[in-house]
């Protein structure tokens, strides 16, 4: 890969301690970080260090390395820190090079985005934004970086896929993509655009790591054991399993044939998490994948129209959901997660409980965001193929066109993953929305630096503005 300048600046202390508190500004205002209804899970897991059966340990391990710190502000404002960081490297790379700027612009992302509501939640679907630019920055301008960013940029995307079941699979689908992305520009002649070997080492590891943790902490070595009660949840969801055993339970006998009145009407959620009869008779999170395979596998043998519609009816709607407010109400003292706060962190249970989140403020307040934020992120969805076009058509940058092709395979194939797996939910795809709204920015910096610098003979000028050629 060819070697760039070599005088990219560094994000200093101060500009990440200010970067910091911006992506935090969600919990600061909020007088609490966020939480979800499953954030009682991982706190607990975090803890104990059990395995649970429906989501990686991983996140929870995160949370533990926090516990010295009495407090749940301490891993939030890593995962914010972790935010700026990123940000601030990106725009470096796009030729941003003063901090004053580059915090106006992380400024206006925590303005628009989801970027702080995300970074600022005590779960881990912040992870999908760092994952995909820690991948970014690692593949396209490793020779940018210095030893300890290249350190931390890979245990930032290690720790990105490994806090998420569909983060594994993206990451192994991206570097298929980026990697086929390369292969066929340099049969045209362009080299240089991206370098996967630290990412694809990040990919092997996290392989490594994952069973290994498991078999030491559970026993047994896996990756998941809950992917086929996830995707019957769907089906369920979806109508499908209920329209099977209508035609087939006469002819065949499924485990669910019993259960037929519980089913009808049914949601994913109400199956999973409600335990209902027809979920505790198949074992429930215990249930092994011979009960619903042969199931699964007729379903798509007997209705693959049905299969067909639902995917599609579920991607395009997932697609387009990203409202900030999914998640984000008010838990009482009957939710899980209300009570581990009391229990394991005591010392934070009256600032939890006077948030705006528990007493029913920060919700008004995200939906007064709402046009904001969506109409925000619909611009960007239209202006991204543009800015990248017009980057290549310009300057020919081949690795600045990466950014805004990432991005956009992380919104289909997360829409894909999330809406197949575990059904159309606004959160999983309002973590990724602000990732197009930087690229946007980035790319415009780029085309404004290039239009006012010219040429190599008006570095000079550029540098003044603060910009790097």
């Amino acid at each position: 890969m060819k070697v760039s300048d070599p005088s990219f600046p560094r994000p200093s202390w101060w500009e990440l301690l200010l970067g910091t508190a911006l992506c935090s500004a969600v919990a600061w205002l909020n007088g609490f970080p966020l939480v979800f209804s499953d954030t009682g899970v991982y706190l607990l897991h975090s803890f104990d260090w059990a395995v649970p059966p429906d989501r990686p340990i991983f996140y929870s391990l995160f949370l533990s390395l926090f516990h010295g710190f009495k407090t749940l502000w301490a891993p939030v404002l890593v995962q914010a820190a972790i935010g700026a960081f990123l940000v601030s490297l990106v725009l470096i790379r796009f030729g941003l090079r003063r901090a004053t700027r580059r915090l106006a612009v992380l400024a206006v992302l925590v303005l628009v985005t989801g970027l702080s509501r995300f970074a600022g939640q005590l779960m881990p679907d912040v992870f999908l934004g760092y994952f995909v630019l820690s991948f970014y920055l690692l593949a396209c301008h490793r020779e940018d970086l210095s030893r300890v960013e290249r350190a931390l940029l890979v245990a930032i995307l290690m720790v990105s896929v490994l806090v998420h079941n569909t983060h594994l699979v993206l990451c192994g689908a991206m570097l298929v993509s980026v990697g086929l992305l390369a292969w066929g520009l340099r049969r045209r002649g362009t080299r240089g655009v991206a370098d996967l070997r630290l990412p694809a080492l990040a990919f092997v590891a996290v392989l490594v790591i994952w069973p290994t943790v498991n078999k030491l902490l559970s026993g047994r070595a896996f990756f998941s054991r809950s992917g086929h009660i996830f995707l019957t949840g769907r089906l369920i969801n979806d109508g499908i399993v209920q329209e099977l055993l209508a035609r087939r339970c006469g002819v065949e006998h499924y485990a669910l044939c019993d259960y037929q009145d519980d089913l009808k009407g049914m949601s994913s959620g109400e199956f999973l998490f409600l335990d209902r009869p027809s979920f505790i008779g198949l074992g429930g999170w215990n249930m092994r994948s011979r009960q619903v395979s042969r199931m699964l596998v007729d379903s798509v043998r007997y209705l693959p129209g049905m299969h067909f519609e639902a995917a599609v009816r579920g991607v395009w709607s997932q697609l387009r959901s990203f409202d900030l407010e999914d998640g984000v109400e008010r838990y009482g003292p009957d939710r899980y997660a209300f009570r581990a706060i009391a229990e394991l962190y005591p010392a934070d249970a009256p600032s939890y409980q006077r948030s705006m989140q528990e007493t029913d403020r920060l919700l008004p307040l995200l939906g007064r965001h709402r046009p904001l934020h969506q109409w925000v992120c619909v611009l960007s969805l239209v202006l991204l193929p543009v800015l990248g076009w017009l980057t290549l058509r310009r300057g020919g940058e081949w690795r600045a066109a990466v950014l805004p092709v990432m991005v956009a395979l992380t919104l289909v194939y997360n829409a894909v993953l999330t809406s197949l797996l575990s059904g159309v939910f606004p959160r999983l795809q309002s973590r990724a929305m602000w990732l197009p709204i930087l690229a946007c920015v980035a790319l415009a910096l780029r085309l404004w630096a290039n239009r006012r610098t010219g040429n190599e003979g008006r570095g000079e000028q550029a540098s003044r503005l603060g910009f790097t050629p």
